[in-house]
């Protein structure tokens, strides 16, 4: 009761410095929560980035490492050819891929991923078994056609894993960017709440 009986002898400049410093102190209050927001979700969307950056950039080496200059069109370069140059080469990306296999499995955490990554882990064992066995001295005598029956994958599951990974990495695309818009929705609503109390 004091207190009130105290306020009503203050001054109407009194009211307003009074007023004035609790509007600063919720002014600044609301500057600090705006800024720590951006802050976080400039640092989520950095991570979100150079971790879709580093995933990307493991499938495209897959892909390159598979293709039209890669292991498949080398090591069928060799056995028609039986050129060492080929054959060299193709084992050169074989490795790429069973490196970028192996880094794509260190950063993939669904199942699907992870089954996809198995066969095309099974796909290019097999090859790296066909490839070994078209170096060997009993393949170098086999013609082209018989080499080629011998050494044939069925490499229909990779293209599979492609396909699931391809998909599964979009997806991830989509959440991360949807969480990004949440966040900047978010803000905008602090920011919009903030402004309403500003006379």
């Amino acid at each position: 009761m004091q207190a009130l009986r105290r306020l009503g002898e203050w001054t109407n400049s009194t009211r307003v410095a009074v007023i004035a410093v609790i509007m600063a102190i919720a002014i600044a209050l609301l500057s600090s929560t705006v800024y720590t927001l951006i802050h976080s979700l400039a640092s989520d969307w950095a991570e979100y980035s150079e971790a879709d950056r580093v995933d990307l950039n493991h499938l495209r080496n897959l892909r390159v490492a598979t293709g039209y200059g890669g292991f498949i069109h080398n090591f069928k370069n060799y056995v028609l050819r039986r050129e060492a140059t080929y054959y060299i080469e193709s084992g050169r990306r074989l490795d790429e891929i069973e490196g970028a296999i192996g880094k794509l499995r260190d950063r993939v955490q669904d199942q699907n991923g992870l089954r996809a990554l198995d066969a095309m882990g099974r796909v290019f064992a097999e090859y790296r078994d066909r490839w070994i066995y078209a170096g060997t001295d009993e393949a170098k005598g086999l013609s082209a056609e018989d080499l080629d029956r011998r050494v044939r994958v069925n490499d229909a599951p990779a293209l599979e894993a492609f396909v699931v990974l391809s998909t599964q990495m979009q997806m991830q695309r989509t959440v991360g960017v949807t969480r990004f818009e949440q966040n900047l929705r978010n803000i905008a609503q602090v920011s919009m709440l903030g402004l309403a109390f500003i006379p």
